[in-house]
């Protein structure tokens, strides 16, 4: 599917399969395992029992012991019950007549030691039949950790706009980020909490494509589409289904258009909300999803305007490459659609971000600081892996915000080693 996408795009834009093949090495490919096991660990015998200690903590999810092993139960004895406790938990296991091992599963107990009692030891009946190793499944505990508040912070967006019937910016898009960026490295999430935002926010829209929210009137209706519109193009990471909502938008944003030039923006509060670069970065994210989509498709082809309108918003992006970057900071969260940069330029850009983390007032903000990470990672990844975390959250927003620093950060030392 990839290949035939690609020589769609080639047919129509060379300079598009460049920015899609940036996008499938940054976002497609996971560059951890989902799960994998320690491989290194030791044994130590105390009392009648087995002490089996790991480099670091992990979080096992399944444990099989052989059930002949010299190392184990000694030479020439089959062990065909035993015993595991790890973190408090215990469990019992024994070989099964289609096993040659005893299986256990702890689902996802995260200690960095187990210790294992031999509770039925016989004489081995078969010759042959050394196993050897124990065999681990699972991932490191700080994964497992992360994967877990994920999971927890999608679930309490959810149950915010199940209970208030609306959305809130600060937190579904972040939250999408977090998935996003989750995926990208691998990590064990469950898309159907992240879908359902999405549902809940799809159902909010309305006949003519908008989302506003008469109670709240001060967020205006083109910012709130728009931002409504780049939350789902995110989510449709995951699906498929909200390309049909993305598209009911496409008529607004060409009647809010100012020329040559991002959507007029109606909603400012800054850092994140300040008007044409938020305008810019959004529907930047809204089209490419839709004019992307149809490539994938196997009757799908291409709308040129949306092409045309993608190249538009990266030429009014160029002009604002003087602006501080306080001011475009937004505009650099939308590369490699709305910003590239020669690799001369790459040591001032280097230099801009740090400065944001290190002096800015600004850069004590989780999003701010978050944005300038996850753009450091890309340019520049050995800096992030040296950023100390920053301290404790105040808000919903500010955990979704740092559980997005944590992941950027493990990605970064990924990426450095």
């Amino acid at each position: 599917m990839i290949e035939t996408l690609l020589f769609k795009l080639l047919k129509y834009n060379r300079k598009l399969v460049t920015i899609v093949l940036i996008l499938l090495l940054l976002f497609s490919a996971s560059e951890t395992p989902a799960e994998s096991s320690p491989q290194n660990y030791t044994i130590q015998r105390l009392d009648g029992r087995l002490v089996v200690f790991f480099e670091s903590s992990w979080a096992l999810d399944e444990i099989v012991l052989p059930s002949v092993s010299s190392d184990l139960w000694g030479q020439n004895l089959e062990c065909c019950a035993a015993m595991i406790e790890t973190a408090g938990k215990q469990l019992i296991g024994s070989v099964s007549p289609q096993a040659s091992g005893m299986r256990f599963n702890p689902t996802g107990v995260a200690s960095d030691s187990i210790v294992i009692t031999p509770l039925i030891v016989v004489a081995a009946t078969t010759a042959g039949k050394e196993k050897g190793r124990i065999f681990f499944r699972g991932v490191a505990a700080e994964v497992r950790a992360l994967e877990n508040e994920i999971s927890e912070l999608a679930g309490r967006v959810s149950d915010f706009q199940r209970q208030n019937r609306c959305f809130s910016c600060h937190t579904a898009l972040p939250m999408a980020m977090v998935y996003r960026n989750a995926s990208a490295i691998g990590l064990n999430i469950d898309h159907e909490k992240i879908l359902e935002i999405g549902r809940q926010i799809s159902a909010l829209q309305l006949g003519d494509g908008s989302f506003f929210f008469p109670l709240q009137p001060a967020y205006g209706r083109i910012m709130t589409t728009l931002c409504a519109g780049a939350i789902m193009a995110v989510i449709s990471d995951f699906s498929s289904e909200f390309i049909f909502n993305l598209k009911k938008i496409l008529p607004l944003l060409a009647e809010w258009r100012v020329e040559n030039g991002p959507t007029s923006s109606d909603f400012f509060l800054r850092p994140l909300f300040i008007g044409q670069p938020t305008a810019a970065f959004f529907e930047a994210i809204i089209i490419s999803t839709i004019y992307f989509r149809s490539f994938a498709e196997p009757e799908g082809e291409p709308d040129e305007t949306l092409r045309l309108r993608l190249v538009e918003l990266s030429r009014w992006a160029d002009t604002m490459k003087s602006e501080p970057v306080h001011r475009r900071i937004v505009i650099m969260m939308g590369m490699p659609l709305l910003f590239q940069f020669s690799h001369d330029a790459r040591p001032a850009i280097v230099r801009e971000l740090k400065e944001i983390l290190m002096i800015e007032p600004e850069g004590r903000r989780r999003d701010i600081r978050v944005i300038a990470q996850s753009l450091l990672s890309q340019i520049s990844p050995e800096v992030v892996a040296n950023i100390k975390p920053a301290g404790q959250a105040q808000s919903l927003a500010d955990e979704i915000w740092g559980c997005l620093e944590s992941i950027i950060s493990a990605r970064s030392k990924l990426q450095k080693n």
